[in-house]
């Protein structure tokens, strides 16, 4: 099956014809009215990025110190009958 464009390519158009939908639907043509829009979005990417970053940190600190591993093992590792450990 042969594709007609690379990933990269269709972000790129998608991300041209959502702009171009903007306009369209706000009105907005002119580089100074757009511009306040591009901001909001700027602002809300870096954000989600950050959340997304520091999620990854908490994740691999957690892990490297063994912190999941030991709650994991300390909880499997119950003598007593199920659900007594958690009264």
């Amino acid at each position: 099956m042969a594709a007609f464009a690379t990933p990269s390519e269709t972000a790129g158009l998608g991300a041209l014809l959502a702009l171009a939908l903007v306009g369209t639907i706000y009105g907005v043509w002119r580089p100074r009215q757009v511009t306040p829009i591009l901001v909001a979005t700027l602002r809300e990417s870096t954000m989600l990025m950050f959340i997304i970053g520091m999620s990854l940190l908490y994740a691999y600190v957690m892990s490297y110190l063994h912190i999941s591993q030991s709650t994991a093992n300390g909880s499997s590792s119950c003598s007593c009958r199920a659900g007594c450990c958690w009264r």
